[in-house]
């Protein structure tokens, strides 16, 4: 059981880090849009 819980800890943690990657990456190609003329 804690097992299965530490394996959904990482599944959270995982999905986190990817959003904050993913927002990350648009907000710089919405910046380097942004930016060229």
């Amino acid at each position: 059981m804690t097992s299965f819980h530490n394996t959904q800890v990482h599944i959270k943690l995982a999905i986190g880090y990817g959003i904050i990657l993913l927002l990350m990456l648009a907000i710089l190609l919405v910046a380097y849009a942004a930016w060229w003329p």
